[in-house]
């Protein structure tokens, strides 16, 4: 396998525990963003040396160019240049990695271990993430029981004090220290989320529930042996997990209503994947399959006593939850915004200045709907442009899957059927947690969607390339012939 494709395949495994870096006292820089400019300078001039760039020809990288132009425009009409500028040089560290991922990922056997990265790191994240939960439990009732103020409190500004400087930066970690985020109260007991080495515990269900759904490309696929695919069947048992203990209600709903629009796909590549069709299984059998299946669902989402995770998703229902209400003014006064600015936005970065002139440039003002955030700052088209592309990843990635059944498409290490369901249901959660929040300034979110993204991209797409040189044979090759 060749250098720079180990090299992609590291990127992607250090993404939940990239490190950051402060340059100057006032900038945070996760160092994702100094390794995918330097990953595609590599993939850019080793291409350039052999004259073979190869660029997706793909409805995908249009939409995706198409976005980078209204994104750049906005940033000359912007009240703050500095600022926009500043959001633009982040958006330049990030997505080039959809260029070299769409490259990497059309070589033969690198699907597969893709989809492995992703999901060794994201269960190694998790891991951190549960014990992170439950060590509040142990550790802050008994070594932080003295303390004045709360244990679960005290334990949080503990790891935030620890975890944080490390991997979010120095301000940042302040920012998360002062808006105590990491806190959830549910009946009347305060809890911290699960975070691992996340900022936040929605960017963390983002991660989360981004790769999950790649499980399916090993647990789907017949020629892999079934212990292995038992144990991802078991890693995507607890990625949700670690979602659940996010207490995200976003996130929640995405996943339920995710599942139960693309439940039909999954099954159908059950039966053409392990040839089961529904009259070979016995009564019995279907009966105790959909009852165990049911009786999960049921157990999850019946308020009980003390089930907080039921507690925390029919909070999403509660007119009077500040939270909910919340959400509905500040979505009311962006969209009062747009209608003042439509075509290019208030500029890149600017909508918390135009809100605050006073605000600082990471005083979390935001929409709380990625496609507002997109539309207030960068104009109506471009949000059109970003919703197009996560919708045409869905669908194309639901034709493909259906198109390839169980079979295996040329040059795809994996059957191209459980590549494009997965990477069509990873696009559809994040689509839908999107209208609650807003991911894209999260650098391992948005590194992992243009991943899922490029996958669609190779799926059916066409490339474009330099031509090679031919080599010109000896004249006693011509006369032999």
């Amino acid at each position: 396998m060749a250098v720079l494709n180990w090299a992609f395949l590291v990127v992607l495994a250090y993404i939940p525990f990239q490190l950051a870096l402060n340059p100057t006292p006032g900038i945070d820089l996760l160092s994702m963003r100094v390794v995918i400019p330097i990953l595609f300078v590599w993939w850019l001039g080793r291409g350039l040396v052999r004259g073979v760039v190869r660029m997706a020809l793909t409805p995908q990288t249009l939409l995706v160019c198409g976005f980078l132009l209204f994104m750049v425009a906005s940033v000359f009409v912007a009240d703050q240049p500095g600022l926009a500028v500043r959001r633009l040089l982040y958006w330049g560290s990030i997505m080039p990695l959809y260029f070299v991922a769409a490259d990497v990922l059309r070589e033969r056997a690198m699907q597969l271990r893709v989809v492995r990265a992703l999901i060794g790191s994201a269960v190694v994240a998790a891991i951190i993430g549960i014990v992170q939960f439950f060590g509040q439990f142990v550790v802050a009732r008994h070594i932080f029981s003295d303390a004045v103020g709360s244990s679960v409190s005290i334990y949080m500004q503990w790891w935030v004090a620890h975890i944080g400087p490390a991997f979010w930066g120095q301000n940042l970690t302040a920012t998360v220290g002062d808006y105590q985020s990491l806190l959830v109260n549910i009946g009347g007991n305060t809890m911290m989320r699960l975070v691992s080495l996340f900022p936040d515990p929605h960017v963390a269900a983002f991660f989360f529930a981004l790769i999950a759904p790649l499980c399916l490309v090993v647990v789907l696929d017949p020629v892999i042996a079934l212990s292995r695919r038992v144990r991802y069947a078991a890693y995507g048992l607890m990625l949700l997990v670690a979602v659940a203990l996010t207490f995200s209600r976003g996130a929640y709903l995405a996943i339920l209503l995710s599942a139960a629009l693309l439940a039909p796909f999954v099954w159908k590549l059950v039966q053409a994947h392990t040839h089961i069709q529904m009259h070979c299984i016995s009564r019995w059998a279907r009966t105790a399959l959909a009852t165990v299946l049911i009786a999960i669902v049921v157990v999850l989402i019946t308020p009980t006593p003390g089930n907080v995770i039921a507690a925390r998703l029919y909070s999403s229902f509660h007119i009077l939850d500040n939270s909910v209400s919340g959400r509905t003014d500040i979505w009311r006064e962006a969209i009062a915004v747009i209608r003042q600015r439509p075509l290019l936005g208030v500029g890149l970065g600017n909508y918390n200045f135009y809100l605050e002139p006073a605000a600082d440039f990471r005083t979390p003002i935001y929409a709380h709907n990625m496609y507002l955030d997109v539309a207030v700052e960068m104009g109506v088209p471009a949000a059109i442009l970003w919703a197009m592309l996560l919708i045409y990843v869905i669908i194309d990635g639901l034709l493909v899957a259906l198109r390839a059944g169980g079979g295996r498409a040329a040059g795809l290490a994996t059957p191209l059927s459980s590549l494009a369901l997965a990477t069509a249901s990873s696009t559809l959660i994040f689509a839908l947690y999107a209208l609650v929040e807003t991911p894209l300034y999260s650098p391992g979110v948005l590194s992992v969607l243009l991943v899922m993204i490029a996958m669609g991209a190779v799926a059916n797409g066409v490339y474009l390339q330099a031509p090679k040189r031919e080599k010109r044979r000896h004249p006693t090759a011509r006369s032999s012939e």
